[in-house]
């Protein structure tokens, strides 16, 4: 089997594998998850860690709910970890998607066309800035961007660390709102319900500035 129909049977599974996302994600809830999550700590951090790996192909599935999930199921510390491993597995999943069935028409694109080399020699001295920008604005399908990076070959260890880093401000507030989900008029609560909205706030305020620019350019 030559390495091309490889990646087109590949790709062929993936297609296949996001549409049966959506459709099985597109009416999950909190309750839903929660109800289906094993008793056993263990188990339940296994399940939740499944359901980031299956949230990664989903596209369209919102992260915060398996954020807010581990927090109310776990003690903060663990629960932050769990969300910390769940990003990793969040961002590099789609990231070698990408990488794999798309890096080598990426590759001759760029290298066939003058003008899109030169933006992408100069976009790869700014990927660190330009990922975490990316993860900071939330305002794109992140299991898209991860794609597009890993299409584009981005460096995975500085991919990895500017996403990371990117994301915390949301997922921070996310599990400490989840640890008092059931307490909504507590100030912990209400304090990460208010700094989510802010980031959200903020997201939506630096996209709209950046395509601004972008329009002026």
């Amino acid at each position: 089997m030559s390495k091309r129909v490889f990646k087109s049977i590949l790709l062929v599974l993936y297609v296949i594998l996001i549409i049966w996302a959506v459709f099985a994600f597109r009416t999950v809830s909190l309750d839903d998850i929660l109800s289906y999550t094993p008793q056993n700590t263990l188990l339940a951090i296994l399940f939740i860690l499944s359901l980031f790996a299956l949230k990664s192909v989903s596209v369209f599935f919102p992260i915060i709910l398996l954020q807010i999930a581990s927090g109310f199921l776990f003690h903060p510390v663990v629960a932050l970890l769990v969300n910390l491993i769940g990003a990793v597995i969040d961002f590099a999943i789609p990231y070698y998607i990408g990488m794999f069935t798309g890096a080598d028409s990426a590759a001759k694109k760029i290298n066939s066309n003058e003008n899109i080399k030169k933006m992408f020699e100069k976009q790869q001295k700014h990927e660190f800035f330009l990922t975490f920008f990316l993860r900071a604005i939330s305002c794109l399908p992140s299991d898209l961007v991860s794609m597009y990076m890993g299409m584009l070959r981005f460096n995975f260890p500085s991919y990895l660390c500017a996403s990371i880093l990117g994301a915390l401000p949301g997922l921070i507030p996310a599990t400490f709102m989840g640890n008092s989900i059931t307490e909504p008029m507590s100030p912990e609560f209400i304090v990460s319900l208010t700094i989510t909205l802010v980031c959200s706030l903020m997201s939506m305020l630096m996209y709209y500035i950046y395509n601004k620019r972008q329009k002026k350019k």
